[in-house]
C-alpha cells in the first residue's frame, strides 16, 4: 500500500502520456496483491462459516468507495489551479496521501497470522489455532512444495472459480467505469448529477452484500446465493438490452438491479474459494490464479462500452450479460461437483470428524480409516482438500 501510494502521488506530477502510462503500470503492479492478499489473510483468521461476513465487509468498503469516490473526485477536481496544478492532478495527490497514511497505520495494526499476533497472549494464539483446526483439520498447516502448487493449478475447482470470478468481475468493472456515463445517457444530466444518481445503487449494493453474507455464514451456503444473485444480475442486463431508451425510469431500475446483484457475487466467490482450498499454499496459489483471471475483466470492460454505441450501449450490455451467465453456470457446476464429491466421500469413508476430533485426520488410526496407510504426516498434510476427511461448503 505504501509503494502504490507513492506511484499514485507521482501520477499527479506527470507531464505527458508516456509518464502517465508508466506510473499507471507501476500503480497496478503494486496494488494487484491487495484483494487476493487480504482475502487470503482473512481466511487464516476465521472459520469457513465466519469468513463471508468479513470478506463482504472488506468488499463493501470498496463498494462505498465506488458510491462516493466519484463525488469525492469531482470535489477534488474543483482545486483546479491551486499550486499551478490541474484539478485531476490533485485527485491523484490527495488520494495517494490518504493511502500512504493508511499504509503506515497498517504496519502496526495488521498482524500476519494468529501465531504472530502480538496483541494476543500465547494462550489466545493457541486457542485461535485450535478453533481453526476444529474447522478444517490439518488444512491450516502445510509446507511449500512444487507438488502442492502443481495440484492447485491443475485442480478443476481452480478453473471453475476463475470462470466464476471473471463472470462477476467484468460486470463490476463495467459498472465502476461506466455507470455515470450510462446514467447520463438516460437524460440531460450534468456530470455532478450523473455522479449523484450513480450513488444510490452502490448504497443498495452495500446492503445486499452484507445481508447476503450474514445469511450465507448462518446457513453455511455459498452456491445458492451465487446462483440467485448472478441470475438477478443477468436479468438486469437483459433489461438493458430490451427496454427502449425512451423509458429512462425502467433503465435506471435496471442499474439498481444489476449493481446490487453483482456485489454479493464478488464477495461470495471469494468467500467460497477461500473456504474450499487447502492446505495453506494450495489456497494461496489457487486464489492467486482466480484473481489474476478475474482482474482481466477490467481490460474487457474498458473496451466494450464504446462511444459510438451511445445511448443504448448494446455491445457493452450484451457482453456483460454473457459474463453474468458464465458466473451463473460456473456456480451451478461448482455446487453440483462439490456436492457429488462430498457424497462420494461420505459413502466411501463415512462422516467427517466431529469438531474437536482433528487428531483423526493424521493419527495412525485415522490414516487407516481414510485409506492413507503408508503416508507420512507431511504427505497427509499436503493432500489438503483432497483429504478424505474434508467436506466442502456448498
Amino acid at each position: 500500500m505504501i509503494v502504490w501510494s507513492f506511484f499514485q502521488i507521482f501520477m499527479g506530477f506527470v507531464t505527458n502520456y508516456h509518464q502517465l502510462l508508466a506510473m499507471r503500470f507501476c500503480l497496478g503492479l503494486a496494488e494487484s496483491g491487495l484483494f487476493p492478499g487480504i482475502s487470503f489473510f482473512l481466511a487464516g483468521w476465521y472459520k469457513r462459516r465466519e469468513i463471508a461476513k468479513r470478506i463482504s465487509l472488506f468488499f463493501a468498503g470498496a463498494v462505498l468507495a465506488g458510491a462516493f469516490g466519484g463525488i469525492f473526485g469531482y470535489a477534488l477536481s474543483r482545486m483546479d489551479g491551486i499550486g499551478g496544478k490541474a484539478g485531476w492532478s490533485w485527485i491523484f495527490i490527495i488520494e495517494g496521501l490518504m493511502s500512504f497514511v493508511v499504509g503506515i497505520a497498517a504496519i502496526f495494526m495488521v498482524h500476519d497470522w494468529p501465531d504472530r499476533a502480538k496483541f494476543l497472549t500465547p494462550l489466545e494464539r493457541e486457542m485461535v489455532f485450535l478453533r481453526l483446526k476444529d474447522d478444517v483439520g490439518i488444512m491450516q498447516e502445510g509446507q511449500f512444495s512444487w507438488k502442492v502448487i502443481r495440484r492447485a493449478i491443475t485442480d478443476w475447482k481452480t478453473i471453475c472459480f476463475m470462470l466464476m470470478y471473471i463472470g462477476c468481475a467484468e460486470p463490476i468493472y463495467s459498472q465502476s467505469l461506466f455507470s455515470p456515463t450510462i446514467i447520463s445517457s438516460l437524460g440531460t444530466y450534468t456530470t455532478p448529477q450523473s455522479l449523484l444518481l450513480s450513488t444510490p445503487p452502490y448504497v443498495l449494493t452495500f446492503i445486499t452484500t452484507m445481508v447476503t453474507a450474514y445469511f450465507s455464514d448462518r446457513t453455511g451456503l455459498r452456491g445458492f446465493f451465487l446462483m440467485f444473485w448472478s441470475g438477478i444480475a443477468a436479468i438486469g442486463y437483459l433489461l438493458f438490452l430490451t427496454i427502449p431508451h425512451t423509458h429512462p425510469g425502467a433503465l435506471y431500475f435496471a442499474v439498481f438491479l444489476s449493481t446490487c446483484a453483482i456485489g454479493p457475487c464478488i464477495a461470495g466467490v471469494i468467500s467460497w474459494s477461500a473456504g474450499t482450498f487447502g492446505n495453506h499454499y494450495k489456497r494461496a496459489t489457487s486464489m492467486g490464479f482466480i484473481f489474476s483471471l478475474g482482474n482481466s475483466g477490467g481490460i474487457i470492460s474498458s473496451q466494450v462500452y464504446r462511444s459510438q454505441d451511445t445511448p443504448r450501449y448494446l455491445v457493452g450490455h450484451g457482453v456483460t450479460f454473457g459474463f453474468t451467465v458464465i458466473c451463473f453456470i460456473s456456480s451451478v457446476v461448482m455446487y453440483l461437483g462439490l456436492r457429488r464429491e462430498n457424497r462420494r466421500r461420505e459413502k466411501l469413508y463415512g462422516p467427517a470428524p466431529a469438531p474437536g476430533n482433528h487428531h483423526e485426520w493424521d493419527s495412525e488410526e485415522g490414516k487407516k480409516k481414510w485409506g492413507l496407510e503408508g503416508l507420512s504426516r507431511e504427505e497427509v498434510v499436503d493432500l489438503g482438500d483432497d483429504h478424505p476427511a474434508h467436506r466442502f461448503i456448498l
